[in-house]
């Protein structure tokens, strides 16, 4: 299934999708009865797989799902995906460790929303991102838009935030990726919240 740019999942629907080829999703949490109207949980990327309570649970998908660029989507129906559990276990024990690091992320997001101010968050997110892809570097396409989503912040703190780090020398941003040049104090961002 080809999913385009700018293309909505919307939460009520059901089904596991399995992102592949070149793509990158992000999921959104829009609530109009809440203050923040939107909050970005997260950026997919090739790989990468959603909708898997709506499979478990039976119940809707949490997010929407937004495509930020042309994707290609492997979907998968409820009964498809539970033989494929049942005959495989090797395939649901990777799905637990997925769900719980996931899990993981979100209190560490939830601790971070709480006990840090944006200069902390936005540390945060970047060692966390630089660290899922194994590194120093975020090849990953983030606007400061989509940053100040995934952190509950506005564009404009997060320009400012951004560009205070390159002009410390702390992160270089270029067209193509995000490089994290002083770890250490990204590190003590994240910690203490400045």
């Amino acid at each position: 299934e080809v999913f385009t740019r700018r293309a909505t999942l919307k939460r009520r629907e059901l089904g596991l999708s399995t992102v592949g080829g070149q793509a990158s999703l992000k999921t959104l949490l829009d609530e109009p009865d809440f203050a923040l109207a939107s909050f970005l949980l997260s950026v997919l990327g090739e790989g990468s797989f959603f909708g898997e309570m709506a499979v478990i649970d039976e119940e809707p998908r949490s997010a929407h799902v937004i495509a930020m660029e042309d994707s290609g989507l492997l979907v998968l129906r409820r009964e498809d995906f539970h033989a494929r559990l049942r005959s495989s276990p090797e395939v649901a024990i990777s799905l637990l460790r997925e769900i719980s690091r996931r899990l993981r992320r979100a209190d560490e997001k939830i601790g971070s929303l709480v006990l840090l101010d944006v200069n902390g968050r936005v540390a945060h997110l970047l060692l966390r991102m630089a660290e899922d892809e194994g590194g120093d570097r975020i090849t990953r396409k983030l606007t400061h838009h989509t940053i100040a989503q995934m952190i509950g912040s506005s564009r404009e703190t997060v320009s400012r935030t951004m560009r205070n780090l390159v002009e410390r020398g702390i992160i270089l941003v270029t067209r193509k990726d995000i490089t994290l040049k002083d770890r250490r104090s990204l590190m003590l961002a994240a910690r203490r919240g400045g």
